[in-house]
C-alpha cells in the first residue's frame, strides 16, 4: 500500500531474499523512485537498479519530490 502511494522511497537495507528486497523490486517496474544509500553494503540493492546516494542528497530528492507534489495553497487575495 505505502508503495502505491509514494513517489520516493527509501530503502536502507535489504537483506538476500528477503521482502524488504522484494518490495523493493515491486517499485521499480510500477515507475517509482526508489534510493538507497551508497555503500557497499547496499550492493544487492543497487544490482537491481536502485540508485545509491549519499545522505544529502537522499534528503534533497526526498524534499524536491515533496514540493512538487503538494497542491499549491490558495491565496487569500484570491478567496475574498
Amino acid at each position: 500500500m505505502i508503495g502505491a502511494l509514494s513517489h520516493t522511497t527509501f530503502i536502507a537495507y535489504a537483506a538476500p531474499n528477503s521482502k524488504t528486497l522484494a518490495f523493493a523490486q515491486s517499485l521499480i517496474p510500477a515507475g517509482k523512485f526508489v534510493v538507497t544509500f551508497d555503500s557497499s553494503t547496499n550492493l544487492l540493492l543497487q544490482a537491481q537498479g536502485i540508485l545509491g546516494l549519499g545522505i544529502d542528497e537522499i534528503v534533497q530528492r526526498c524534499l524536491d519530490a515533496q514540493i512538487s507534489h503538494t497542491p499549491k495553497a490558495a491565496s487569500i487575495d484570491g478567496e475574498r
